[in-house]
């Protein structure tokens, strides 16, 4: 849904993203139809410093299935 990035110092190298939802946020993802969560995620540079704080918002919804009886 949207994705918040404050650049907070000067990245040396690759970067590696990795973005985790605790077991709470999975469990609201299969108990809930629709909602949304804040997903955080640690970005890292060679150096092993945070050269970026970031954070997801992630939304979900049910998927439409086919009216019964309808023509195919």
């Amino acid at each position: 849904k949207s994705m918040k990035v404050n650049y907070v110092r000067r990245s040396q190298g690759d970067m590696r993203a990795v973005a985790s939802l605790s077991l709470e946020q999975i469990q609201l993802m299969h108990d809930t139809e629709k909602g949304e969560v804040l997903v955080p995620v640690q970005v890292t540079d060679e150096s092993g410093e945070a050269p970026i704080e970031c954070e997801m918002l992630w939304a979900w919804i049910p998927k439409k299935r086919p009216e019964q009886g309808a023509a195919a």
